[in-house]
């Protein structure tokens, strides 16, 4: 009975005839895919996808760097501490890439002129402080900004450019991006163009346009804002020399003794600064004269065997002329 049922009963594969061959009615199975493999294929997938569904969608801008509201509220020491840049490099690097790299990676691989894969692909380094990624592929839109239709998108890609620029110390490149960028008109975003110009003018030797600029900045803000302001500023202006003719345009703005502490904290801490600047120089002038000391006696020292070898080829020459 159940070889006959087994007979009678449909087949999974059974051929449908299509008159002159046979089709069978489902594909054979695929081999099994493994797991690399199968993330390939959706990674290529993804990089194959249409562009008009990606630039239909909403842009994501970069983050502003100095967004003064994200330290309204904060005290003074903690605006300071913000306001200090670590080094471009990591300490540990992870290994490989993340999943939001790679994908954006394999957009631009397949369309290595779309600006929106471009401003993604840099706004995800950016966000991983992959700096030197990030401004390399950021450079590759600096010039094609106007292709972006979003006026705010297109100031914060600029923007970030700048403060990649300036983070990997290259002034001169990031003083090139801030005279493309058009100020704009929102409060929060014309505070953080012009913080991060202060900081620009400072690091490229402008300190006029540094102090002009940043009195613009407290104009219209109370004393506790244009405190915090400094703070954010206040190593980029000890740096350039400018930090004290700046200290008397916020100290005029006072209007409440109990509010002295505040600028009194900022002032704290660019003389300690100072002082161990100062120190460090003394600790290294010795280390010079003594190395300056040492190269001399080593350039003495040559100076006699050359006279010496000289000397000993023209007497050398005497005795041979003598002897013939």
């Amino acid at each position: 009975s159940r070889r006959l049922k087994s007979q009678s009963g449909p087949k999974r594969h059974s051929p449908v005839s299509t008159g002159a061959e046979q089709v069978p009615t489902r594909c054979p199975l695929p081999r099994r895919l493994g797991r690399r493999q199968f993330r390939h294929s959706n990674n290529c997938r993804r990089a194959m996808a249409p562009s008009e569904e990606i630039s239909d969608a909403a842009w994501q801008p970069c983050p502003l760097y100095m967004c003064f509201s994200a330290f309204k509220n904060d005290h003074v020491i903690d605006v300071m501490k913000c306001s200090l840049r670590p080094g471009t490099r990591k300490l540990v690097e992870k290994p490989g890439r993340s999943r939001a790299v790679m994908e954006a990676s394999n957009n631009l691989t397949a369309e290595p002129y779309n600006m929106r894969y471009i401003h993604d692909l840099g706004r995800i380094y950016a966000s991983e402080a992959q700096w030197e990624k990030a401004a390399n592929v950021l450079l590759r839109g600096w010039k094609r900004t106007d292709e972006i239709q979003d006026r705010n998108v297109r100031f914060c890609y600029l923007m970030k450019l700048c403060e990649v620029s300036f983070r990997l110390a290259k002034p001169r490149q990031a003083f090139a991006v801030l005279n493309s960028i058009d100020a704009p008109q929102e409060t929060d975003d014309l505070l953080a163009y012009q913080l991060l110009s202060v900081q620009v003018y400072c690091a490229v030797g402008d300190v006029p346009k540094a102090l002009s600029t940043f009195k613009k900045c407290i104009s219209g803000q109370d004393y506790a804002s244009a405190v915090k302001l400094l703070a954010l500023v206040a190593e980029d202006l000890r740096m350039a020399r400018a930090f004290h003719a700046v200290r008397d345009a916020v100290s005029a703005l006072k209007s409440d003794k109990f509010d002295d502490s505040m600028l009194a904290t900022v002032e704290q801490y660019v003389e300690a600064k100072d002082e161990q600047e100062k120190e460090r120089r003394q600790i290294l002038s010795p280390k010079i004269l003594i190395g300056a000391g040492v190269v001399m006696m080593v350039v003495f020292v040559l100076y006699l065997l050359y006279l010496l070898e000289q000397w000993s080829l023209d007497s050398w020459n005497r005795h041979k002329l003598a002897a013939k």
